[in-house]
């Protein structure tokens, strides 16, 4: 254009400088279209990890959502706003979620410390061996336990330290059936706990373990299997309605995700379909079948949206060629 308007070719010269416009235009859609992309697949993957935590990310999808209708639509201006939005939104959803899980934890670790404690007792009463190094390591746990802010290395280390406390109280105690007793009822006390930090009510299970600690405490070993299956039933079917309504949310979700991909002209058949038997499957109660199915639904879509998104550079690549 420089060589042209020297010239005096004006009409020459402008029409470079509209080619040149052109070209650094698209490739400065490009690159904010990778950069855009970059971040919000990291948001996803934010959001995802908070979701599995167990936190409330619909605020953090609908931003996200937001962030991709721009990307979409070519809006860079607002497009990384809405992104570093969805990001926060989701970040704060995690760490409350992650104040709330220590919560829980704390109050279980506590609980299974006292049940320690108890064991311990008795293990005491009956004269026996390194009792005194047991209750060190409860010391230590209720050290950890006294903070405002447990970190997740110590918070490990309080149940390595009560597992091993149990443990050891247990064998001190030994006697080959109370040994038997305990074990088994740990592993359903630890069945409990792995529901009860979702926040399920577990009291009925619970009160079943009392009555067990009951018995093996007046020296009655011979319900051990009929209060661990118990358990077991119990639990099943607690953790039933909690296991429904993450797959509700999950179909909820992706009825929008795949409206919203319909929109954009992406072919959402075969995710429909995949969807459509999730759906049947859990309205027939069918609850482990439709997470399954959602699964894949959310796979397939996603699969779609790489494809659409790598046709798109391409066209875009194209059109820059011609």
């Amino acid at each position: 254009a420089e060589e042209l308007f020297n010239q005096q070719d004006y009409i020459g010269a402008k029409k470079q400088l509209e080619q040149a416009k052109e070209i650094t235009v698209h490739r400065r859609e490009e690159h904010l279209t990778e950069i855009a992309t970059s971040a919000i697949e990291s948001t996803r993957n934010l959001i995802q990890e908070a979701a599995t935590r167990g936190a409330d990310v619909g605020p953090a999808m609908t931003a996200l959502q937001e962030a991709q209708s721009a990307l979409v639509n070519n809006d860079f201006d607002n497009v990384q706003g809405l992104v570093k939005n969805a990001a926060e939104t989701a970040n704060a959803a995690l760490q409350d979620s992650k104040k709330k899980k220590q919560i829980k934890q704390k109050a279980v670790l506590t609980e299974s410390m006292s049940e320690v404690q108890e064991i311990l007792e008795m293990a005491k009463e009956e004269g026996g061996e390194k009792t005194e190094e047991i209750q060190g390591k409860l010391d230590q746990v209720n050290q950890i336990l006294a903070q405002d802010f447990i970190p997740e290395e110590e918070m490990e280390l309080a149940t390595s330290l009560i597992a091993s406390a149990r443990e050891e109280s247990i064998r001190s105690r030994d006697t080959s059936q109370y040994k038997f007793a305990m074990e088994s009822m740990e592993s359903s006390i630890m069945l409990i706990n792995s529901v009860k930090g979702f926040g399920i009510d577990v009291n009925e299970a619970e009160e079943v373990i009392r009555q067990w600690t009951d018995a093996i405490n007046k020296g009655d070993y011979s319900k051990n299997d009929d209060f661990a299956i118990k358990i077991q039933d119990i639990i099943n079917r607690l953790r039933k309605p909690f296991q429904s309504r993450m797959v509700s949310n999950s179909l909820t979700s992706l009825k929008a995700e795949i409206a919203e991909a319909r929109n954009n002209g992406l072919n959402t058949v075969n995710v429909e379909g995949i969807l459509t038997e999730a759906e049947g499957a859990f309205n027939n109660g069918d609850i482990d079948n439709a997470e399954l199915l959602t699964k894949q639904s959310e796979k397939a879509l996603m699969s779609i949206r790489d494809k659409w998104r790598s046709g798109k550079v391409k066209d875009d690549f194209d059109r820059a060629q011609k």
